[in-house]
């Protein structure tokens, strides 16, 4: 009777530790709980090579677009009125389809789907951010919308479920890079805002210059709001 009850207090002992130790860890811990994470990891295990870049898999079979850039400086006559801008600023760069912000530790590859399917967009964001569809190019007068996943804290770096994550960290003045075409354009934090699911993006800066908007869920990882980060285009001075 004397060792039944030491197993039965050993028990409970062992049991509130667990619990104690659960809440006090729930942060580093939470992913466990959760059935994607768990399904990702276990899948990504046993199939270490399933998850092709789709960037990659439009070189070889051409299922993305690829985006052109005009270069202004072939044509020195366009203007405003033409919806082109000539005095941006961007630098030369060896990367390509890559999106930059160093305030937050961010580097991920960029998709462009030619689709607005709401479900065949998931799927391009295991792959990166996206690129919306009929979004402005960087030196054209007009706004660029780049959706990308978020995840709840502790949440494990599989694909790119946490590229977003840390948007709400982004302060006025810090600096968001979009290389593209083997250039790399400069965009100023200038806003953010938290709208409601499915309430439309106003862009919240000026009509004549081109912006670049970084929209996620919010709170990370829970689908009840939208973040959205405003940007500026950098201009020569």
């Amino acid at each position: 009777m004397f060792n039944k009850n030491i197993k039965n207090n050993f028990k409970i002992f062992a049991i509130l530790y667990v619990l104690g130790f659960i809440v006090f860890n729930w942060q580093d811990v939470s992913w466990l709980f959760n059935y994607k994470a768990i399904a990702g990891i276990t899948y990504e295990y046993f199939n270490p090579y399933y998850n092709k870049d789709v960037v990659e898999a439009y070189y070889q079979n051409q299922v993305l677009p690829n985006p052109t850039l005009p270069d202004t400086r072939i044509n020195n006559s366009v203007t405003l009125n033409n919806n082109l801008l000539e005095n941006i600023y961007f630098e030369y760069t060896d990367k390509d389809k890559i999106l930059e912000i160093p305030s937050i530790g961010l580097e991920t590859e960029i998709v462009f789907p030619k689709t607005k399917d709401i479900n065949d967009l998931y799927k391009y964001l295991d792959s990166g951010v996206i690129y919306y569809p009929d979004s402005a190019l960087p030196n054209q007068v007009g706004e660029i919308t780049i959706l990308g996943h978020s995840a709840p804290p502790g949440w494990p770096k599989i694909k790119h479920d946490t590229v977003f994550s840390n948007l709400d960290k982004l302060k006025f003045g810090q600096e968001i890079y979009l290389n593209l075409d083997n250039k790399k354009y400069t965009y100023i934090v200038r806003d953010t805002k938290i709208i409601d699911k499915g309430q439309e993006i106003e862009n919240s800066l000026t009509n004549n210059t081109n912006v670049i908007m970084l929209v996620s869920c919010y709170p990370p990882g829970k689908d009840y709001k939208r973040i959205v980060v405003f940007a500026e285009i950098q201009t020569k001075q």
